[in-house]
């Protein structure tokens, strides 16, 4: 849940100009908390791709969909504590747990839109992204299934 803290970013902004070193100490004490939650999140990453059909290891002509590799998701997970932009409400992040990689964002999102997978029209309507085009009715539904619980216990979930 997210916490809202008022002058945050005034104080990072005064300790950088008044107080560098407090603030290279503080970013280091930001850094230490976040670094047993990454390498926690590292560990949710899937590490046989032999379930998902079109992620095994295959010539570079032949890739169509994002080859699987467990080690590029995991190094992309990381931490930034740098304030983000502020969204359209003005709200931003003091600090993140982020995910870089391609593969790991597919598995991070696939499913959160639609539980069941995007609807089939096959090989009408290419133009548009929302429909699934593949020539597998159920693609979407059993890619979401062989992924798994993308949750842990105690770890906050949508599905």
């Amino acid at each position: 849940m997210p916490t809202e803290v008022v002058g945050a970013l005034a104080l990072r902004k005064a300790l950088r100009d008044y107080a560098p070193d407090l603030a290279t100490e503080l970013r280091k004490e930001v850094a230490a908390a976040l670094k047993p939650v990454v390498a926690k999140a590292r560990g949710y990453a899937p590490s046989d791709s032999s379930i998902m059909s079109g992620w095994q290891r295959r010539s570079f002509s032949e890739a169509k969909f994002p080859m699987y590799d467990v080690n590029v998701v995991r190094k992309g997970i990381g931490y930034k504590t740098s304030p983000s932009r502020a969204n359209s409400r003005g709200f931003s992040a003091l600090a993140s747990i982020e995910n870089k990689s391609a593969l790991g964002a597919i598995i991070e999102t696939a499913g959160r839109k639609n539980p069941q997978g995007q609807p089939w029209v096959g090989k009408l309507y290419l133009n548009q992204k929302r429909y699934s085009h593949s020539n597998n009715p159920r693609a979407g539904a059993q890619f979401i299934k062989n992924l798994g619980p993308i949750y842990g216990e105690n770890i906050w979930h949508w599905r």
